[in-house]
């Protein structure tokens, strides 16, 4: 069978599937000829999620028994959610992609109660997942668990504490799953192994419902895409169509099995511009980027600051970084320009010359690096 119709008559189900990121999971699935099934805490939701995707073109002609159908189920009542799974199996894939809405905002003014709800359905609602797959048989030997966390779990931003504590504990619940419904025979431990893959899904910004559950109008949220769709090096903020894309890689996948799949238009890359507009490498040897030079506004210098800034002591990326934001801060006309001194760097960063090559690679047309690391123009 090709990649093309790998999924075809396969059944799949999709918890969270009546909107958002999960209903661009469903759809992407039927397009592919599949039996999709989707679960949500609504019925209203369901019913109106089951008639939409009634109406998605299967693009695999020789899938044309493609179905879809709709339950109710909220995975904050363990026995009554397993009952459903149960009675659903034997199944080919599990996606999970439920949520309630985001978590955002002053961690002071938080109200722990909310946050717990919260996490019962996109935590909570994960393990218990996990636990009923561990459990019974109800997803097919070779068949796959596909998670979401959320890019709040890489980058730290205001606002987004618990957000991202909850995101990074999906990314930690992907692997020791994985393990537990790995192949038998892995450990004593685990000799109820099922085969299973699990793996996860990180979207970054995405266009979905869960922004109007924010209380944003829909003013706010095109202004939010559109500057954010200027920061991303795609060039706009994906729909949940887009990342589906990543869903059918983590179905259709056979060897990949405890993987994290990052889908978010170079978002972390992107977003590692702490607020004084300087871009911190996530690890200390992070290979140099390779795209476009980083584009600061003309006011992130501050201007009582010397005219010399020191990058002693970084590795290649973040001298690198230093240098083009220098670029970005002289082509602004109204500011006298400042130079970027980096003649020296740590042996555990990286070295001296790796980051004068480096700041080289991704300086502009008209600008060079001395032998001391001060840009100038040629």
């Amino acid at each position: 069978m090709g990649i093309t119709n790998k999924l075809a008559g396969q059944k799949i189900v999709v918890i969270g599937g009546s909107s958002g990121i999960g209903f661009g999971a469903a759809a992407a699935f039927v397009a592919v000829g599949a039996h999709v099934t989707i679960i949500s805490s609504s019925q209203e939701h369901v019913d109106d999620a089951v008639k939409r995707l009634s109406k998605v073109e299967v693009e695999i002609k020789s899938a044309a028994s493609a179905s879809v159908r709709g339950v109710v189920a909220d995975v904050r009542d363990e026995d009554a959610f397993t009952a459903t799974l149960r009675q659903l199996a034997p199944v080919d894939h599990v996606v999970f992609s439920a949520v309630d809405k985001i978590i955002r905002g002053p961690l002071a003014d938080t109200n722990l109660d909310d946050a717990k709800h919260l996490f019962g359905v996109k935590f909570w609602g994960s393990i218990v997942l996990g636990k009923a797959l561990v459990k019974y048989d109800i997803v097919r030997p070779g068949g796959s668990l596909t998670l979401t966390s959320g890019a709040a779990a890489y980058i730290a931003t205001p606002g987004a504490v618990l957000g991202g504590a909850l995101n990074s504990g999906v990314i930690n619940l992907t692997q020791g799953l994985a393990v537990e419904l790995a192949s038998t025979g892995v450990s004593d431990a685990n000799k109820h192994g099922k085969k299973v893959r699990v793996n996860t899904v990180v979207p970054g910004l995405v266009q979905t419902e869960l922004w109007d559950k924010l209380g944003k109008s829909k003013e706010e949220q095109d202004k939010i895409f559109k500057d954010a769709a200027g920061k991303l090096s795609v060039g706009f903020v994906a729909t949940p169509d887009e990342i589906a894309e990543a869903y059918l890689y983590a179905v259709r996948a056979d060897y990949a099995n405890g993987t994290v799949i990052l889908i978010d238009g170079g978002g972390t890359h992107t977003n590692s511009v702490n607020r004084a507009g300087i871009a911190v490498p996530l690890r200390s040897d992070a290979a140099t980027p390779t795209n476009a030079p980083v584009k600061l506004p003309c006011s992130w210098w501050p201007p009582h600051s010397s005219d010399t800034i020191d990058a002693s002591y970084t590795g290649p990326t973040l001298v690198s970084s230093l240098l083009v934001s220098a670029v970005a801060y002289q082509n602004c006309s109204s500011l006298p320009p400042r130079t970027v001194s980096a003649s020296r760097t740590s042996p555990l960063a990286g070295s001296r010359t790796g980051a004068l090559s480096a700041g080289r690679s991704r300086l502009p047309s008209g600008y060079d690096i001395s032998d001391d690391m001060i840009i100038s123009s040629r």
